[in-house]
């Protein structure tokens, strides 16, 4: 499988090699990097070291450079130019897990025909990239509801999951990430790897250092429009299980009362092209509509 790694960047030369050289030491090869880079006074590849690393990656790096809207406006562009099998997220100041990561990842996504996608730990870092700290466990969806536990540095999607969900919303600045991973829940359950996919450094530059309470605020309003959604849809499963016992109950107790309910409802369920056969199928319909 071909994997595409997406990096938005603004002005991190030397971060954005030290990412690419964890790119280019993966053993897995088939592999493309989309930079996304909004810095128009000093564009990434007239640094050297970067210049180096895009050398070493050719002709397997695209680069875009385009004015600055935003890491998440940044990433939707990168995933428009994006040609693989699996996408992954990476921040310029992220590293990947170790050089076996996308491979093992690979093992994991090649073998689901389906929508799909993988997540698993995450090591903190600090500005120099000494590791400081390893966290991330298998997540259930009640417990995401609540909060974002998911690492954007450790989850990868297929083809398949991303013509399901699209692009980032980006009416969240800051966490887009968070309504992405439910958004994809609801279509199919993470794959937990439990190993260290990616590696996230700590320090007063990153962009959840400087955007922390906005990322909270998103956060919360993420969390309470996915839970009313919930709360909407076990309504609508209730209303129609409860819908389907009741016509069960006339048929059997009251068949005359139920034969009477398809002669005075006939019109209408010849008007919408039903058949009486065809009721069972109409309410199979509405607790399929109350899934989504």
């Amino acid at each position: 499988m071909k994997f595409s790694i997406c990096i938005p960047v603004f002005d991190r030369p030397a971060m954005l090699a030290n990412a690419l050289r964890t790119v280019a030491r993966q053993t897995h090869q088939d592999l493309e990097v989309v930079v996304k880079d909004g810095c128009l006074a000093r564009p990434a590849p007239q640094d050297r070291e970067v210049e180096a690393v895009f050398r070493l990656l050719a002709p397997r790096v695209r680069y875009v450079l385009s004015p600055d809207r935003g890491i998440f406006p940044a990433l939707n562009e990168a995933l428009r130019y994006a040609s693989g099998d699996v996408l992954y997220f990476m921040c310029s100041d992220d590293e990947l897990g170790d050089e076996h990561t996308i491979e093992a990842v690979d093992a994991v996504l090649r073998g689901i025909a389906g929508p799909a996608w993988a997540y698993g730990q995450t090591e903190w870092m600090d500005e120099g990239g000494v590791g400081q700290e390893v966290y991330g466990s298998r997540v259930e969806f009640a417990t995401l509801l609540k909060k974002n536990t998911i690492s954007q540095s450790t989850v990868f999607w297929n083809r398949a999951m991303f013509r399901s969900v699209g692009y980032f919303n980006e009416r969240y600045t800051h966490s887009a990430d968070y309504d992405y991973w439910l958004r994809s829940w609801k279509i199919s359950p993470g794959v937990y790897l439990p190993r260290i996919l990616g590696r996230v450094r700590r320090w007063s530059g990153s962009h959840s250092s400087s955007n922390g309470l906005n990322q909270l605020r998103d956060g919360h309003l993420i969390s309470l429009e996915h839970r009313k959604t919930a709360i909407r849809n076990a309504t609508l499963r209730f209303m129609a299980d409860e819908i389907e016992w009741r016509l069960r109950l006339l048929r059997h107790r009251a068949p005359q009362v139920w034969w009477a309910f398809l002669k005075i409802t006939l019109p209408i369920r010849r008007s919408l092209g039903l058949r009486r056969e065809r009721i069972a199928s109409v309410l199979n319909k509405f607790k399929l509509l109350a899934t989504r």
